[in-house]
């Protein structure tokens, strides 16, 4: 009986380690993951050869495009949070208010907010979005324009990006994974994916 409980005890623990990891963090890749509330965190892992580089200088470089884009768009509207070097490589962490922030400094195309926010920022809804849990239920334009409950996530990375909630519908270049939690474009795609989650 004892053991029986040792056992469901050790089960119990590693199933709540298990729903707090956060595929984001242990991603050793460049990553983009996307807030409840909009803001995007920015995970970034490249080698760094300190001949040709300073740790000190990078981290100036970064704080000073920061805070001259915060000067245009808002205190808070991007900030480096981590950066450390490890075994030759940078891990930087950088967060955004909002997705529109992300895109402006970084120049990757992220897009989150409804059907009518998504033609008023000149985005193209026609697309048809395949039902991630049964390919033969489809979407298209007419409803994307209404979507409101949902997300509608717009962007053309072929780095991950983990979102606060599962897809439910997807654009046949993008690469859906993580329990229908994470997307990026499809390898050798070219152009904007859309989802909605």
């Amino acid at each position: 009986m004892k053991k029986c409980r040792l056992i469901l005890s050790f089960l119990l623990i590693l199933l709540v380690l298990v729903g707090c990891s956060n595929p984001s963090k242990d991603d050793p890749n460049n990553n983009i993951s996307v807030a409840k509330n909009g803001s995007v965190t920015y995970r970034i892992h490249e080698s760094f050869e300190e001949d040709y580089y300073s740790l000190d200088e990078l981290k100036t470089m970064i704080i000073e495009e920061a805070a001259a884009y915060n000067v245009v768009h808002g205190d808070d509207a991007v900030s480096l949070s981590r950066l450390e070097e490890k075994d030759k490589n940078i891990n930087a962490v950088m967060t955004f208010k909002t997705a529109e922030d992300f895109k402006a400094f970084n120049g990757i195309e992220l897009f989150i907010g409804s059907g009518s926010q998504a033609l008023d920022k000149g985005y193209s809804l026609r697309a048809i979005l395949t039902d991630v849990n049964d390919a033969t239920q489809t979407i298209s334009e007419p409803d994307l324009k209404n979507i409101t409950d949902e997300k509608i996530l717009i962007s053309n990375s072929s780095e991950t990006i983990y979102l606060p909630s599962k897809v439910k519908y997807a654009s046949d270049n993008c690469m859906v994974s993580n329990g229908y939690k994470a997307v990026s474009l499809k390898a050798g795609d070219e152009g904007l994916f859309v989802v909605v989650y």
